[in-house]
């Protein structure tokens, strides 16, 4: 049976980032996904991390190191088999509610094509800027 969401994390070399983002997905409270892990740098960083995180949900694909930033996006994108696609960078966190927020508005209103939510702007120490965040959201 088919994931009602894929997930597509392209990555390079921010094995820690990806981490973080990829916890985010799995520790959220929507279960009906999978993530497609598309790397196009070192690949031991993401050895290293499928060998941690043993998740049926998650694939995970190398691609050539020359592989540039969109063809990575795109390559992960060619295997997903989803009815939504839902794109996560590997310097971003989600919230544990974000799927399950948006995917049954848009089971609700199948005319829609795209769902986005706010976001809150992350310094490097892990800590939301408040300011930063209500000017960038207004």
């Amino acid at each position: 049976m088919d994931p009602l969401v894929t997930v597509v994390l392209p990555t390079h070399n921010r094995p820690g980032w990806l981490a973080e983002a990829l916890t985010s997905v799995l520790e959220g409270d929507f279960d009906d996904f999978e993530v497609v892990v598309s790397n196009n740098g070192d690949p031991d960083h993401t050895r290293r991390l499928a060998g941690a995180i043993r998740d049926s949900r998650v694939r995970w694909i190398e691609q050539s190191a020359d592989l540039g930033m969109l063809d990575n996006f795109l390559a992960a994108l060619s295997v997903a088999r989803g009815k939504y696609v839902a794109v996560l960078h590997d310097d971003d966190r989600w919230s544990p509610r974000f799927l399950s927020t948006l995917v049954p508005a848009l089971e609700r209103h199948p005319e829609t094509v795209l769902a986005f939510a706010d976001h809150f702007l992350v310094n490097e120490h892990g800590a939301v800027e408040l300011a930063a965040t209500e000017a960038n959201t207004r």
